[in-house]
């Protein structure tokens, strides 16, 4: 059976992509098992934030959302087990209240990410640049791999997202 647990729609900052559409790709596809996992943080490329700010009670309304559309599409898509979960980045700093938003919401599935590393955003063309420059290899993987190991101990999710993203521009 195919599953795609790491899926992006038009409520994530990194896609546009309508859910009935990838529904039906998904089904074309022969995927049987999915989950709309979109980012919590957003990112406001328009008023050059390519950081990315987690707001959680816009991330809680926003994904709130999602779940409302989810229980729409499920009668369109019976063959397909559609799930809710989130991508949630890891940020040391914020996880008292990522760790009550997990509890006060109803996810299917939780996968964990790095995505900052020391103030940049190392899965954007417009971040990671300033981060790598004049980095040797250990020196800029090396606090990736740090945070990771964090996050792994840390625990609160399903799975880690895109274990490998730091090589995407290092």
């Amino acid at each position: 059976m195919l599953i795609d647990y790491h899926v992006h729609n038009h409520f994530s900052p990194d896609s546009d992509a309508d859910s009935a559409d990838m529904l039906k790709n998904l089904r074309k596809e022969g995927v049987l098992d999915m989950c709309f996992t979109n980012h919590g943080e957003w990112f406001d490329h328009e008023k050059g934030d390519h950081i990315g700010k987690c707001d959680l009670y816009e991330a809680m309304r926003r994904l709130e959302s999602v779940l409302w559309e989810i229980e729409q599409l499920r009668p369109t898509f019976p063959e397909l087990k559609i799930r809710f979960g989130a991508e949630i980045t890891y940020s040391p700093q914020d996880l008292s209240n990522i760790e009550q938003w997990i509890k006060d919401t109803p996810f299917d599935f939780l996968l964990s990410s790095v995505h900052n590393v020391m103030g940049h955003i190392i899965t954007t063309h417009l971040d990671a640049p300033a981060y790598f420059k004049e980095k040797n290899e250990e020196e800029a993987y090396l606090p990736y791999f740090e945070q990771l190991i964090d996050m792994v101990k840390w625990g609160q999710f399903d799975a880690v997202a895109h274990l490998d993203v730091i090589k995407k521009y290092g």
